[in-house]
């Protein structure tokens, strides 16, 4: 009834959530009294659950003949090409992120996101290879970032790369550092 009454949409479990906590109680008192009909729906919860975990593409439970990635399983599989599994240009992800470590004293990083931006593995990345402290901050458009040493971009929407050649790219990020010049301008080093 719920997938009937309101249409598919990317953030759909906050619609679903609360619906779903609310009317736990209402089940718990329809199975109380009714052991077949406990059973039964405990069975087919369980085979509707297991369904995506066995099926499931693009980090499959087990290896099975016919699916395309047969041989990677979440059991023989690094963590980073895990997360990289569904998201292509993972190599240009993890070289922006070296690329932010290899600056010298950074504290500061600023990160430009859009709407669906990716920044969960930057996070990762810069903690895991990274033995200082670094704040990642999000940046606004046309907000002061006086304190900013780098800035990780993910959105080619905003003006700080307005005039980048490469903006065609847009599932690339880039990596900004201040212009040794003039500390008000930026320049493009990934």
């Amino acid at each position: 009834m719920f997938a009937y009454c309101i249409p598919w949409q990317p953030w759909i479990t906050r619609l679903q959530l609360p619906l779903f906590a609310l009317t736990a109680p209402l089940f718990s008192l329809t199975f109380e009294n009714n052991d077949k009909l406990r059973k039964a729906s405990l069975v087919l919860l369980y085979s509707f659950a297991i369904l995506p975990l066995i099926l499931n593409m693009s980090r499959p439970l087990l290896s099975a003949p016919g699916f395309p990635t047969s041989s990677k399983t979440i059991w023989n599989t690094s963590r980073d090409d895990l997360v990289f599994n569904n998201r292509h240009g993972d190599g240009n992800y993890t070289d922006a992120c070296d690329v932010v470590l290899m600056q010298k004293d950074i504290r500061n990083i600023g990160i430009i996101i859009g709407g669906d931006s990716w920044e969960y593995p930057l996070w990762r990345h810069i903690r895991r290879n990274s033995n200082k402290k670094i704040n990642i901050v999000h940046i606004k458009e046309n907000e002061q970032i006086d304190n900013i040493d780098v800035i990780f971009v993910l959105n080619r929407q905003t003006s700080l790369v307005a005039n980048d050649e490469n903006n065609q790219n847009g599932d690339k990020p880039l990596v900004l550092i201040r212009s040794q010049r003039n500390k008000s301008e930026w320049e493009i080093i990934y």
